[in-house]
């Protein structure tokens, strides 16, 4: 067997084997297969596809290629959650929901892959918090779950080291929105963490690698039906990516923003609203609650009282030793050296947003990174963003850039004013939530 022969058979159209799989997946651990031939892997797949079973098989190829962890001698007195997102512009809920869930008797142990293009993942965003180790033992993973009730880790060295091979080349080769791919390379990191119940948040808009709802809908029954033949349980959220999420986009401004909904400071409508019915789901899945009402009270209550912050802080001081971030966030937190508004140049509303333009903003000021080895500008990003419907006038900012220098700043500034279309009529408010998939 060997790699050029498994990219035939897929050229032809034929249905790779499960050795075929399993030899492809230990050819990226050890090196034997090169980046141009994973490259001509991800080509033949996107452009042909994979079954139902080749894509259960990459899966579970994939999740075996590290630690799984066996969560039976943590003896957990509650259920074992978890979440995915396919991922969009300021996507800042796992930092919200991992706590606020735990708070609410769950244990959410998260696994993140670092992010690639303009959507930053979970653990890039953490990363801009002084000393966050992203990457602990399992040991120390399972311990913090067991004591706090979360835990944000990256995948990498430990879970699914395979998958951070086809992900960095899918990215690279313009094939991001292969859906069997995403499937697998979501399901892999949740199957090494050992989680049962999950729910997926799948973004559609032009803020994300999925731009319309019936795709939406294709990539979340073929994650339903991957996991349900994996032995797990997943309820798939498809909502709306047209615009950032929240008001922030970047990572120490995402993070920022999170603490600021934890405590109650700042709580964005929208937002709200995502992690009220993402949380409710997870909660479902545990069967800590009996229906959606239930969810939505338990989960403001955990918000209200403060608990869901106090187990982000507790979470943070074991990942880095940051003591009270609550109260010391503006302070620890790194700071661009330019933060300054953009204007709009005419009144009216925002009738319409350039989701894909606001997401360039990102690499522009290297707040995403391009490929895995590139450095990222924690400090650099989008803040106060407007939304759909808001209105505006020449004195109301689109947004706040937060850049590195003047030049990054004016290049922003261009693409901010050609991302937001302003008219003389209010458009109808799009939601945040298109449908529930189970």
């Amino acid at each position: 067997m060997n790699i050029a022969d498994i990219i035939h058979h897929k050229l032809e159209r034929k249905q790779w084997t499960k050795k075929e799989i399993d030899f492809l997946v230990n050819g990226l651990l050890d090196w034997s297969v090169s980046e141009a031939e994973a490259g001509a892997v991800i080509m033949a797949v996107s452009f042909f596809g994979l079954s139902a079973e080749e894509t259960v098989n990459l899966t579970s190829a994939i999740a075996k290629s590290g630690d799984k962890i066996n969560w039976k001698s943590s003896k957990l007195n509650g259920p074992l959650l978890d979440k995915i997102s396919s991922g969009g512009i300021g996507d800042k809920i796992t930092l919200i929901l991992a706590p606020l869930v735990a708070a609410c008797g769950g244990y959410v142990p998260i696994i993140s892959a670092r992010g690639l293009g303009f959507s930053g993942n979970t653990i890039d965003k953490l990363e801009s918090i002084p000393n966050y180790d992203g990457e602990p033992s399992v040991a120390e993973f399972q311990s913090i779950t067991k004591d706090i009730g979360c835990a944000i880790a990256s995948e990498a060295p430990h879970f699914a080291p395979a998958n951070r091979s086809l992900y960095t080349i899918r990215e690279a080769i313009g094939a991001s929105d292969c859906i069997s791919l995403l499937v697998a390379s979501m399901l892999s990191r949740k199957l090494a963490a050992g989680s049962k119940a999950l729910v997926a948040d799948i973004k559609v808009g032009s803020g994300t690698v999925i731009s319309d709802i019936e795709t939406g809908r294709l990539m979340a029954n073929t994650l339903l039906n991957t996991a349900k033949s994996l032995g797990m349980s997943v309820t798939a959220v498809i909502s709306d990516s047209h615009q950032v999420i929240g008001k922030s986009a970047g990572n120490a401004v995402e993070v920022e923003e999170a603490i600021e909904f934890l405590i109650g400071k700042h709580q964005d409508l929208r937002l709200m609203e995502l992690v009220l019915s993402l949380g409710t789901e997870m909660l479902l899945a545990g069967k800590l609650i009996t229906s959606y009402e239930e969810g939505k009270r338990r989960l403001r209550a955990a918000l209200d009282s403060g608990e869901a912050a106090e187990k982000f802080s507790r979470m943070v001081m074991r990942l880095s030793g940051v003591g009270n971030i609550l109260e010391k966030y503006h302070t620890i937190l790194p700071k661009a050296p330019i933060i300054r508004p953009v204007f709009p140049d005419k009144e009216g509303y925002i009738s319409s947003l350039d989701g894909k333009k606001i997401a360039s903003c990102l690499v522009v000021m290297n707040a995403a990174r391009i490929s895995l080895d590139e450095i990222i500008d924690y400090r650099s990003g989008l803040s106060s963003c407007r939304s759909l419907g808001d209105f505006v006038d020449l004195d109301t900012p689109l947004a706040y850039i937060h850049a590195k220098d003047e030049a990054s700043f004016a290049e922003v500034s261009e693409i901010i004013k050609e991302a937001f279309t302003i008219s003389e009529i209010a458009p109808e408010k799009a939601p945040v939530i298109y449908e529930t998939l189970t």
